[in-house]
């Protein structure tokens, strides 16, 4: 069996700040950070797990792995296995020491209705905001970064928390773009964890879907505590609670009216476009709480419309349209909520042949690079 090899990493001081670096096969990965970086061999061994799998591949680490890591990890492998078909690769490395937790939690926050419920709920235990540039947003839209850092740093600000600060340039590696983002992500974040280990003990992921749906997706509560070590234990939030109820939880919130941002299209010159479906769907929750006029950070138009110009939305979404189909009065939303429910089937098979075509054309162009 092939090995994907992590050489060692390095840490040190980058002018104002901290950098770690390795490399990854044949290629360099880097990141830069607000704040001090811990050289822990299971930061990018967490990154780089399920790539190294799915090619069919062991992974092999330079640097020494924590043993609680080894063995929470067996949990990864079996569900990366039975989610997705992955391959049982190993996990090669020197033996580590167990060292203790730092008291501190740390938030992963991104500024959508998952993690202000989660900074909303848990404001008390929470004192470091993490954002990693790159992951949501590409490190080449440097513009959009800025606005956000500055948005994040008004936030933590405002909530009384320390902002922490990464750049990572991991999307960028073709052995990292073997799994889907939608996979891949939990164990990028989780890399982010263990780098940040010499500042908190404790990692809060706010949860994206909840506990009881059975959906094989890169971040669960049981797959999130899965890439704990010793140091650093990773915990999913919210997962007990449905989307819906966490906007309506938080539909009051101040910090939410002024910083709400979801928008995964980057295409306006505003933060939140207003128009793609995570900003409709997110605009639809709080027409049903009644506070939407007061949030600031959505265009103006009229929803009926921009949810006409959907072509359709996945299985695991449309459920949500359901749920607020129960809370939405005005008469041309619902209308245009059902007629994007109806039109999503067929949409959803346009969708499946154009994925298989480009899984293919992306395998191709690593076996033949």
């Amino acid at each position: 069996m092939s090995e994907l090899i992590i050489g060692p990493v390095d840490v040190g001081r980058d002018g104002g700040g901290w950098r770690a670096g390795a490399v990854v096969g044949r290629h360099p990965v880097e990141f830069r950070a607000s704040h001090p970086l811990a050289p822990v061999g299971e930061a990018l061994a967490s990154a780089f797990l399920l790539p190294a799998m799915a090619r069919g591949a062991d992974l092999a680490v330079a640097d020494p792995l924590c043993p609680r890591w080894r063995a929470n990890i067996d949990t990864v492998r079996d569900l990366a296995h039975r989610w997705w078909g992955y391959g049982h690769g190993a996990v090669h490395g020197p033996e580590g020491a167990v060292r203790d937790p730092l008291p501190d939690t740390a938030l992963f926050f991104g500024g959508g209705v998952d993690s202000l419920y989660s900074l909303e709920t848990r404001a008390a235990d929470i004192r470091y905001l993490v954002y990693v540039q790159g992951y949501d947003v590409p490190l080449a839209d440097p513009e959009r970064l800025a606005r956000i850092d500055d948005w994040n740093r008004r936030v933590a600000a405002e909530a009384g928390k320390e902002l922490v600060v990464l750049r990572a340039d991991l999307r960028d590696l073709p052995e990292f773009r073997l799994v889907s983002w939608e996979f891949a992500h939990g164990g990028a974040l989780a890399a982010v964890a263990h780098l940040l280990s010499g500042l908190a003990g404790r990692f809060l992921l706010p949860s994206s879907i909840p506990a009881w749906h059975d959906h094989a997706w890169g971040s669960t509560p049981e797959l999130d505590a899965a890439w704990s070590s010793s140091a650093a234990a990773i915990e999913s939030h919210g997962a007990d609670h449905d989307r819906l109820d966490k906007a309506l939880a938080i539909a009051e919130s101040p910090l939410a009216h002024r910083y709400m941002r979801v928008c995964w299209r980057h295409t306006h010159q505003d933060l939140n476009c207003g128009a793609c479906e995570k900003c409709l769907r997110t605009q639809l929750e709080f027409l049903a709480a009644g506070t939407l006029d007061r949030f600031r950070t959505f265009p103006p138009g009229s929803l009926a419309e921009k949810i006409d110009a959907l072509p359709g939305v996945m299985p695991s979404i449309e459920r949500y349209y359901h749920q607020v189909l129960e809370h939405v009065d005005d008469r041309a939303v619902r209308t245009a909520i059902r007629a994007l429910v109806d039109r999503s089937p067929a949409w959803r098979r346009r969708q499946r042949w154009r994925g298989r075509l480009v899984g293919a054309a992306r395998f191709l162009r690593w076996r033949y690079r």
